[in-house]
């Protein structure tokens, strides 16, 4: 790893559909986002927009997990693989992690 800190990813409280069994106390789900370009004219000369701008997508969910600790780690994963990516193809490259938690209600 580099010498450098990263932002801790944001936590969230959210509404996930259960997708483990019932004895399972949370769910945590892992999302990203990367951003696209979103032409505000569609008018094109040679190659370049007239009016664009790059946005946010919407969130995707990478991966859903039983435990926090381990959607930690799953985003610690995706967050190195998207800071290699970035070192190779540029800002083009990059996206945004977060982390999902749906704590399980008893009854």
């Amino acid at each position: 790893m580099g010498g450098f800190l990263r932002p801790k990813p944001t936590i969230s409280v959210v509404d996930i559909p259960p997708v483990f069994s019932s004895n399972c106390q949370s769910i945590a789900a892992a999302l990203g986002r990367s951003k696209y370009l979103h032409l505000n004219d569609p008018r094109c000369y040679n190659g370049a927009y007239f009016d664009a701008e790059h946005r946010w997508g919407q969130w995707e969910v990478l991966d859903r997990l039983p435990t926090q600790e381990r959607a930690d780690r799953a985003v610690a994963y995706w967050v190195d693989m998207n800071d290699y990516a970035v070192s190779q193809r540029g800002d083009s490259a990059k996206r945004e992690f977060k982390i999902e938690v749906k704590e399980k209600r008893n009854g």
